[in-house]
């Protein structure tokens, strides 16, 4: 792993029951963990100064812990402290203060306080090899920690599962809570729980002993990076049992049932009983990288939480650098009387920074007296007065008030109130005259403006509430494909950014909290984790839906038309099964196969396909219909297309592939338009990349899907281009028709510049097979596209194969177009997947140019001259490869 992944890993989350019980190996670097302490910690509390230096020491002399973030304090039975550490650096520190490159870290440590001096780190592995003290079980998961508390004589300390799922350094995901278990004196573990929790909520954000319960805080993310705290309990000694979850209102058992209590938390805060009062501290959430510290406080530990009220402004954090804060805790057990202890944790965007500067990654201790001071009223400014706004075509909001005698500053504060924001934020940055600028804000939704007045002694009260909707003047042009002849009016396919936040809580919740915000209906949501759904909407609302920062992309919903010509005569022989297994004329009348693919499923994406069609008996699996139109629900084909498309594949008389396992995913309806009383068919772009999203997540291996249809493209990726994509990358091929060419419409002539043969240019690929269509005479068929993005050519014209108004093999119907191409090549490929399984997308592709009859073919465009051909034995190719081989 990189230094700037290591690093990474740890400020996304600052920023984002099953029972296993292993043997552990746990490694006490520099002292003994147990099993008595040789002093407790000072009775009357330590400074911040004092808690800083002993971890500046200790940080500085190496071989141990020399950083790390989440600092969770717990105090032992024994009066010892057990610290506890996310992401850990260990090995040595150098004389002139920064990190060797080469110095280790682990995802969890554990370290000891005895007294005023830190003594021992316990991690796993070994010293040369060092590895997480604590590590879930399922291998491509990694643990931090959340917080901790002592129970029945042992340490119970909660811990976030989380994994990797992409390469980007944001690509980390909250898989599960877990509890461990170590036993006392001696801080070994025992065991590690992975409790019955869901994804959603971050629990163990804070925990808190408070009488008969045990009071977990978790905490869940909402959209525009807003933060939620939520909580739980368990009863007094029973953190691992059954949870109870705050509704609102009470308790209820369903987790389900947990409310968003307030915003603005850390996904990590801290929880105190002072007094009769709970105090919550914790980072200034509602605004992304804020540095500033707050604290609420409420009469129950489930509120209500009033405030925030300032603590501090972390330093450390400055614009135009690099260095992040995040992560409050309080240390009750070391806080002196009428004092808090906090720390926060510091971190650099910049990795770097961590290793130029060793102390940099280390906990900051503040003292904070408790109950905070409260100045004479008479000595702050008075409340501004005249609080306007106006926002303008950008977006942005200008603010003004009337000037307020001896203030020398002005704070704004601002409430989201559209996105559930529950308490106002204070700007960190202050302004000296009567006047403010907000940028930065979600075009659409209603926020709410104070303003205070500042001086030496303090900050006075607030300003009247002023409430404005800005609203930035974009166009339609945000939206991709819009306005199109073929569009759909007010469908719209919504595509979300790539968040870890999504993927936890799930497409649905998102698109529907989204669309709730922005107005509309969710028309469909897609299958398979793709973060894409569709919607009714606006185009006022699309264009809004468009800026919002969750929102990747909006695109207008629009038909997608079948690729074949139109009309046909009844033909007899299968002349397109008869050209690939020869590569020369005349044909011979015979069509020649390795194999008949019977352990290879091939999803069709097209009109359906008739299950009774004698040519098909006994072959067709399960599908599913995506039209979403209530009177054509079933996989029945209602045109033709489909059946003919599937026969090609796959049928006894008329298909490549002979006994290959046929599903049907019905994208198209059909209906007699009133308006000419013509039949017609149509399918959208939300309903074909249903149907992909559908077969990525109930795909029946090894597999191929067909798709003989298409749309004009544009530029830059369309919801068809990233549905292929998906599927290409779930290591599924996907078979796809040039495209033919329709004088006087939005098409195109290069088959680059339809979806989703458009897929390989946009994303710079070569994973989608583009097929054109040949014709008896060895030459492009004029109805066919062509271009780059062709891969190969194979029979399109005049092609016999099974009819969709008969259940008889014979007459077969007879269509024209890429539409009957893609599946000669869809069939092959179920060849090479039969003869070779575990073949790859790369694989298959070389297979196929491997064994393609070349340069007999003419009038291409500048396609490759390549001719489909089934090959009937090993093929010797460098790379070992085989096609359709027996």
């Amino acid at each position: 792993m990189t230094r700037l992944n290591r690093r990474m890993r740890r400020w996304v989350a600052a920023a984002c029951t099953v029972l296993s019980v292993t043997a552990i190996a746990v490694v006490v670097i520099a002292g003994a963990a147990g099993p008595a302490a040789a002093s407790s910690v000072p009775a009357g509390g330590m400074t911040a100064a004092q808690v800083s230096s002993m971890f500046t020491a200790y940080g500085d002399a190496g071989g141990h812990w020399t950083g790390g973030d989440s600092t969770v304090s717990v105090l032992l039975p024994d009066g010892r402290m057990a610290w506890l550490f996310s992401d850990t650096f260990l090995g040595t520190v150098n004389a002139d203060g920064t990190r060797p490159e080469s110095a280790p870290m682990v995802n969890n440590t554990l370290v000891v306080q005895d007294g005023t001096t830190l003594t021992a780190t316990l991690h796993g592995g070994s010293a040369a090899f060092p590895e997480a003290l604590v590590k879930p079980a399922t291998g491509d998961e990694f643990a931090w920690v959340a917080d901790a508390v002592v129970e029945s004589g042992a340490l119970k300390v909660l811990y976030n599962r989380f994994r990797r799922f992409g390469a980007g350094s944001l690509d980390v995901e909250l898989m599960g809570t877990s509890l461990a278990t170590f036993a006392l004196p001696g801080l070994t573990q025992t065991s590690l729980v992975d409790l019955p929790v869901g994804r959603s909520v971050q629990w163990g954000s804070a925990l808190l002993a408070d009488g008969s319960y045990t009071y977990d805080y978790g905490t869940s993310s909402g959209l525009a990076g807003m933060k939620f705290a939520h909580i739980a309990r368990a009863p007094a000694g029973g953190l691992g049992g059954a949870w109870q979850y705050w509704t609102g209102t009470g308790w209820s058992a369903a987790e389900a049932d947990a409310t968003r209590v307030m915003s603005g938390v850390g996904n990590s805060f801290a929880m105190q009983k002072v007094g009769s009062q709970y105090v919550l501290v914790t980072q200034e959430t509602n605004a992304v990288f804020d540095p500033q510290f707050v604290a609420y406080t409420a009469p129950s530990p489930t509120g209500p939480f009033t405030g925030p009220a300032p603590l501090l402004t972390a330093p450390e954090q400055q614009p135009g650098t690099q260095k992040i804060v995040y992560t409050a805790r309080l240390h009750p057990d070391l806080a002196r009387p009428g004092k808090l202890l906090m720390s926060y944790d510091v971190n650099s965007l910049d990795s770097a920074d961590n290793y130029s500067d060793a102390r940099l990654y280390r906990p900051r201790f503040v003292e904070l007296d408790w109950p905070r001071p409260q100045p004479d009223p008479s000595t702050l400014p008075a409340a501004p007065m005249g609080l306007t706004a106006t926002s303008d075509a950008a977006g942005a909001v200008h603010l003004s008030w009337l000037a307020v005698a001896g203030a020398s500053k002005y704070f704004v504060h601002r409430r989201d109130a559209t996105n559930g924001q529950t308490h106002p934020a204070r700007q960190p940055q202050p302004v000296t005259q009567p006047s403010a600028d907000i940028t930065g804000l979600i075009s659409g939704h209603r926020y709410e403006f104070t303003v205070t007045a500042a001086n030496a002694v303090g900050e006075g009260p607030f300003s009247a509430t002023i409430a404005v909707v800005p609203q930035a003047q974009r166009d339609a042009t945000v939206i991709r494909l819009a306005n199109l002849p073929e569009s759909l009016p007010g469908r719209y396919i919504v595509g979300l950014k790539t968040d870890a936040a999504a993927r936890a809580r799930g497409v649905e919740a998102v698109a529907r909290e989204l669309v709730a915000q922005t107005g509309g209906t969710v028309s469909e949501i897609f299958p398979d984790r793709s973060l894409v759904f569709s919607a009714s909407l606006t185009e006022r609302q699309a264009i809004d839906l468009a800026g919002h920062p969750d929102v990747a992309d909006v695109e207008q919903d629009r038909e997608i038309e079948l690729t074949a010509s139109a009309g046909g005569v009844q033909q007899g022989a299968p002349w397109g099964l008869d050209h690939i297994d020869q590569r020369t004329l005349p044909l011979d009348g015979m069509y020649h196969y390795p194999n008949v693919a019977t352990a290879v499923h091939a999803y069709v994406l097209d009109t359906g396909i008739r299950s009774t069609q004698a040519d098909l008996a006994g072959r067709i699996g399960n599908g599913i219909n995506t039209t979403g139109i209530p009177s054509q629900t079933d996989t029945e084909d209602c045109a033709g297309h489909g059946t003919h498309v599937a026969g090609i594949i796959g049928g006894r008389q008329w298909g490549v592939a002979k006994d290959v396992r046929l599903h049907p995913v019905r994208v198209f309806y059909c209906y007699v338009d009133p308006a000419d009383g013509r039949f017609k068919v149509k399918a959208t772009a939300s309903s074909v990349e249903h149907g992909v999203r559908w077969v990525i997540a109930s795909v029946q291996r090894p597999a191929v899907i067909n798709m003989s249809l298409g749309a004009f493209a544009g530029s830059g990726p369309t919801s068809l281009d990233r549905a292929v994509k998906s599927a290409t990358a779930s290591g599924i091929p996907v078979v796809v028709a040039a495209g033919n060419r329709r004088p006087g419409q939005q098409s195109a002539d290069d088959a680059c510049d339809v979806a989703p043969a458009h897929a390989d240019r946009v994303y710079a690929t070569d994973e989608v097979i583009t097929v054109g269509n040949m014709n008896k005479q060895l030459s492009r068929d004029p109805s066919s596209n062509y271009g780059t993005c062709i891969d190969i050519w194979a029979p399109g014209t005049a092609i016999p194969s099974a009819d969709h108004a008969t259940d008889a093999v014979f007459p077969p119907k007879v269509l024209t177009g890429t539409s009957m191409a893609a599946p000669h090549v869809a069939g092959v490929v179920a060849l090479i997947l039969d003869a070779h399984p575990a073949y790859t997308i790369t694989e298959i592709h070389e297979a196929l140019r491997l064994a393609a009859t070349r340069d007999r073919l003419s009038d291409l465009g500048g396609a490759p001259n390549l001719m489909l051909f089934v090959e009937q034995r090993p093929g010797n190719a460098p790379t070992g490869l085989a096609a359709a081989a027996l």
